[in-house]
């Protein structure tokens, strides 16, 4: 946003004043040329432009301010940015619960696997659903030789 244009001549010393949004809105020289947007060139001061001052926000219903800078919506969209960051983080966390979960299930059952599972905390609480999957168990054709590994299928071998 300009505050202000100065002529070319630099005896003179004087600026004319320049609203950016009636330049935008396409208005004539004469109007855009006669008034500031805003009193000083404080983001906080007082607003002159009368098109601004005219203008009622779609979303907040207030005026002197477009939609796209509402404060309104600017704070909305700030707490759900947050809202979204502390899901995120809380569906990371479970997710990395459930994870060390599936890896800790699948240790194997040998004599030493109560080594692994026990802990030194008698009073220790686990937070986090066990997930187990269960997998069907494909048994394979175990290949003897290279032979072997050209036919494709059970029945080729059994016919010949």
């Amino acid at each position: 946003m300009s505050y202000s244009r100065s002529k070319n001549t630099k005896s003179q010393g004087t600026k004319t004043p320049f609203c950016k949004i009636c330049f935008d809105l396409g208005k004539p020289k004469s109007v855009y040329t006669s008034h500031y947007v805003r009193k000083t060139p404080h983001p906080d001061s007082m607003i002159t432009c009368p098109v601004l001052l005219a203008n009622v926000c779609r979303h907040c219903h207030m005026t002197g301010h477009f939609t796209g800078s509402c404060p309104k919506a600017k704070r909305e969209e700030r707490e759900r940015r947050k809202e979204r960051f502390v899901e995120e983080r809380q569906r990371r966390k479970y997710a990395e619960c459930t994870k060390t979960h599936v890896e800790s299930s699948r240790v194997k059952k040998n004599a030493f696997a109560a080594i692994y599972n026990d802990s030194d905390n008698e009073d220790e609480v686990v937070v986090c659903a066990t997930v187990v999957e269960s997998k069907p168990i494909v048994k394979r054709k175990r290949i003897l030789n290279w032979a072997d590994t050209d036919s494709d299928s059970d029945s080729e071998s059994e016919e010949e």
